[in-house]
């Protein structure tokens, strides 16, 4: 009755697109204080891996009963993807790398301190979690919901929908609203173009977990990196100035240059 229900279109876009929300949340409910038994970084390897595949299940079930098909939502796995995959790693890793040079150069007296009881072999456990967490974030905001949305209401409005969601879902997170909103929602405008002009998962996948590996490499995480950032108290006002500026213009600029390549294949396809 279900699959009839949905196949048959009679419910809305947003209707489906809650329910496959409320099905991601009751998942990350469930499984993350599983995760709790887990060490450090190793609570998102666990949380990201088990809760990806159930996302995977709940989006194939979505996808057989609206009768779309896997390469719709972006999840079909193709040659390139792989290095579609590690394109977005390379893009990350120099979008936070300029992100903090430019805070490095123009805030005032910030340094970085080595964290010496953080040992080299920790870049594979975090590699490993922020991968497993992204390909779990990437499901849930950028897959069949923005998908579904950019369908049926553009891509504008899917944009804003799902930057909305991510940042409610960081929130219930423990984000404060205001940084929710205006952090989480800029790299979820970000990730969601990446998405649309490459036509898959891959390179925002990627580029989500390349920044969030920068940003534990720094000491940005709940988890400490090889590294922290210091900033003198004097320099404490415009090194956040700075850093904000920095991190909207490195991302705006991101987001705008995968705007012209979906223009581009805009145009080539027409």
């Amino acid at each position: 009755m279900v699959k009839q229900f949905l196949s048959n279109h009679q419910l809305p876009a947003w209707g489906s697109v809650t329910l496959f929300w409320i099905g991601f949340a009751v998942l990350v409910g469930l499984v993350s204080p599983l995760s709790a038994a887990f060490p450090g970084l190793w609570k998102g390897t666990f949380l990201g891996t088990v809760v990806s595949a159930g996302t995977v299940l709940i989006t194939i079930g979505i996808l057989r009963m609206a009768k779309w098909s896997v390469k719709d939502v972006g999840l079909s796995f193709r040659r390139n993807s792989i290095t579609r995959f590690i394109l977005g790693i390379g893009c990350g890793l120099f979008l936070i790398t300029l992100h903090f040079a430019i805070l490095w150069l123009f805030g005032g007296q910030v340094a970085l301190e080595r964290v010496p009881e953080v040992k080299p072999i920790t870049l594979l456990v975090a590699v490993c979690s922020f991968v497993a967490l992204s390909v779990m974030e990437e499901l849930g905001f950028r897959g069949y919901s923005f998908r579904r949305l950019e369908s049926s209401y553009g891509l504008v409005i899917a944009q804003l929908i799902v930057a909305f969601a991510f940042a409610v879902y960081h929130v219930a997170g423990g984000f404060p609203w205001m940084a929710a909103l205006l952090g989480t929602g800029m790299g979820s405008i970000l990730f969601g173009m990446a998405t649309i002009a490459t036509k898959g998962l891959a390179v925002p996948i990627g580029l989500h977990a390349a920044w969030n590996i920068g940003g534990w490499a720094v000491g940005e995480k709940q988890v400490p990196g090889f590294w922290r950032i210091v900033v003198e108290e004097s320099s404490r006002s415009t090194s956040e100035v700075v850093g904000m500026i920095s991190y909207f213009g490195v991302l705006g600029l991101a987001t705008f240059g995968f705007w012209l390549l979906y223009q581009r294949r805009l145009s080539e396809e027409n």
